[in-house]
């Protein structure tokens, strides 16, 4: 493992020198908290994290709640991005004094050194081993300075932990209702939506093609509405899951700073998404969002997002498929 050492830096922070170096700490903190900033494949990797943690015996709680463990999942697109991430951070400290605070995701990755002297933060992980988090707990000394980890993010295709999932399909609120009856876009996000019906499957396109580009959201009338079958429109609603299948990016775009966040484009097994979208959907998804950088790269061998597509709408019981993040100029024509 790379480990990152800079003997100029503050003689306060604490750099990996083993994995054997320090123990004990995580057996004793039962409740952990989880703080997401930025986008929805932040938002997937902290619901994974906080799955794992109650595997291992950890009571997750929202962050609004006292905890033993605040970790915070930061972005870092852009400079008002750094210093929400630094905000949370000190507000976390303050609700939770004696909580220990550790940072992981894209700012962690960036730059670490700002975080670990914020107080109250003992561990900081970049983006190549976030989802290792648990595992580093063990060697964090509480009464010690902040530990660092952020070796470099290798471009090789990856695997994901499946971790079960529970599925809540009750809801009283009517814009939830509404909503999960006729969702073409979701708010604040941009979607290319795939509607499955039970017995057809994938829609005509050419159909939905028309309903999106002709009919605004506002104008269309829930009861004219018949993009899919489904029983009750609030399960669709709280049965919605996350399927992350690719990291990074290889666009390096002058404005952005992705690329050395999260790295160069890298896929995932297509063995292992198609295990843990198997498990989503019998533990009751009824939809599945396609979640990366820029899914539309996706490329292992003659395997495509085509195929990601193809071998969801192949899964029985799955309502929709929802294609996030990805660039016009990656969306294969077979889509469209």
């Amino acid at each position: 493992m790379s480990i990152l050492t800079e003997p100029d830096l503050s003689a306060d922070i604490a750099y990996l020198a083993s994995e054997e170096q320090i123990t004990g700490l995580a057996t004793t903190l039962k409740r952990v908290s989880f703080h997401t900033l930025g986008c929805r494949l932040n938002q997937s990797e902290t619901d994974v994290l906080a799955r794992r943690f109650e595997q291992q015996g950890y009571r997750v709680v929202p962050d609004t709640e006292p905890a033993d463990i605040c970790v915070i999942n930061t972005c870092t697109v852009t400079e008002h991005s750094d210093a929400k991430n630094r905000q949370a951070i000190r507000a976390l400290h303050r609700l939770n004094p004696k909580a220990m605070i550790a940072v992981v995701g894209c700012y962690a990755q960036i730059n670490p050194q700002a975080i670990a002297i914020i107080e109250g933060v003992k561990l900081v992980i970049g983006s190549e081993e976030k989802m290792r988090l648990a595992d580093y707990l063990q060697q964090v000394d509480p009464a010690g300075p902040p530990l660092i980890v952020r070796p470099k993010i290798n471009k090789n295709i990856f695997s994901a932990p499946v971790v079960p999932h529970s599925f809540s399909t009750a809801t009283n609120n009517p814009q939830e209702l509404r909503h999960a009856q006729y969702r073409l876009t979701g708010e604040g996000h941009s979607y290319l939506s795939i509607e499955v019906d039970t017995e057809l499957k994938l829609k005509a396109k050419e159909d939905l093609h028309s309903l999106k580009t002709n009919t605004t959201s506002e104008e269309i009338n829930p009861a004219e509405v018949t993009l899919c079958h489904v029983d009750n429109a609030a399960e669709l609603q709280n049965t919605r899951a996350s399927l992350k299948i690719q990291d990074g990016c290889d666009f390096m775009c002058s404005f952005c700073i992705i690329p050395f966040a999260r790295g160069r484009s890298r896929y995932r097994e297509f063995q292992n998404l198609q295990e843990e979208a198997l498990m989503l959907v019998k533990e009751g998804a009824r939809e599945i969002v396609i979640t990366g950088v820029n899914v539309g790269t996706y490329l292992i061998g003659k395997l495509t997002i085509v195929d990601v597509v193809d071998y969801l709408n192949s899964l029985p019981g799955l309502v929709r498929i929802r294609i996030s993040s990805i660039e016009p100029t990656t969306v294969p024509e077979i889509l469209l």
